[in-house]
């Protein structure tokens, strides 16, 4: 279940239609986060990709700056309770680590209706965990 965080100006142009197709889907009518700036922002997007598939089955959004990151993350509704928001938080930490990032802000959750609040802020402290990590060792 390998992951890889790819910037939106490096996907295929299939990737970029298959993001476009599945943030058009209905099931994902209502959600919140990265999906809601996907085709405003050009920069500090990203795709969460499997490796094996290069599948993207998620986005990322990243702004702050390099002391006090803010990231924004979502899934596909497929791919969520099966392990994949804990590979994404991890995945991302590194990548944004290898990028020089060294801290962490405020970590917006904003799922609708409250539907993955919990989830989602347990993966926030998994995130923030990365860097606290840093900063103590």
């Amino acid at each position: 279940m390998c992951l890889t965080i790819v910037a939106k100006s490096e996907l295929s142009d299939a990737q970029v239609r298959f993001i476009e197709e599945r943030l058009s889907a209905p099931e994902h009518a209502y959600d919140n986060g990265p999906p809601k700036v996907w085709r405003v922002y050009q920069q500090g997007l990203y795709a969460v990709v499997r490796t094996k598939s290069n599948q993207p089955i998620g986005l990322v959004e990243v702004s702050g700056l390099k002391d006090c990151i803010s990231p924004g993350w979502w899934l596909d509704i497929d791919f969520r309770g099966k392990g994949y928001g804990t590979k994404l938080v991890d995945a991302l930490a590194a990548y944004l680590k290898a990028e020089g990032y060294t801290g962490v802000g405020r970590i917006e959750i904003q799922t609708h209706d409250h539907a993955y609040d919990i989830a989602s802020q347990k993966l926030a402290e998994r995130f923030q965990g990365h860097f606290i990590q840093a900063q103590n060792g």
